[in-house]
């Protein structure tokens, strides 16, 4: 792997990690008991209610992403066509580095 890559990884675990000690701890608070001793058949149905869940946040985050692409396309193609003046506008610098964070 490249360093850019390298880079990507370590922040994806590191978020992972943050993330999943606060829901652990979370969950340990609200619902008390030593996950480990749940059934195992009561844990795929917690597993089966978390995926359901998921597919629902899926798939109304769907749209929403396939909006801000098209108003990301559209905004990058009006900075394209923009004069040599407007190039060098504080506006126009806010603008492209706005675009290209999406």
């Amino acid at each position: 792997m490249n360093q850019q890559q390298i880079d990507h990884e370590n922040q994806i675990i590191e978020e992972f990690v943050e993330d999943h000690q606060a829901k652990y701890e979370k969950g340990a608070i609200e619902h008390g008991g030593f996950l480990g001793d749940v059934p195992a058949d009561q844990l795929t149905d917690f597993a089966i209610e978390e995926v359901l869940d998921l597919a629902s946040y899926l798939y109304t985050l769907k749209p929403k992403v396939k909006a801000l692409m098209k108003f990301h396309a559209k905004i990058k193609l009006a900075l394209q066509t923009c004069s040599q003046e407007d190039l060098h506008s504080p506006l126009y610098m806010k603008l492209l580095d706005a675009v290209e964070e999406l």
